[in-house]
């Protein structure tokens, strides 16, 4: 890690490119001010707290069951043995790759009709 940062300094050093950084103001938009993929839906303000008070509602509950209801799930074991352990990594892991397949194949079930016109535009030549 350490030696990609050396090689970069002492490239830079040898071969400056004396960027122009007034060109950042000048000529590069910010993205928080582009909204060309933003449909008026997507700008509704009832549906944006919609959104809102939908995500914050799942969020507290999430945040109580990690928080206070799993630990208080190994209460009633009272001792961990090796196999409630086991238990308990198991869930875990579990979770993680459920989490991981979600957070991978979702965007990509959501944005498939986009995706196959990108596909069919790269192979088939016309849309």
């Amino acid at each position: 890690i350490c030696s990609s940062g050396l090689i970069h300094y002492f490239h830079s050093t040898m071969y400056p490119q004396n960027f122009d950084f007034d060109t950042l103001d000048s000529k590069i938009r910010l993205v928080e001010h582009d909204t060309s993929g933003l449909t008026d839906e997507d700008k509704d303000v009832v549906m944006l707290d919609k959104s809102y008070q939908w995500i914050k509602i799942r969020g507290w509950i999430i945040t109580i069951v990690l928080i206070v209801v799993w630990p208080l799930a190994s209460l009633p074991a009272g001792k961990f043995t090796k196999g409630y352990f086991t238990f308990w990594v198991f869930i875990a892991i579990a979770w993680g790759y459920i989490a991981a397949l979600i957070i991978t194949f979702l965007p990509l079930w959501e944005s498939r009709s986009e995706l196959s016109l990108i596909v069919r535009a790269m192979f088939c030549k016309r849309i």
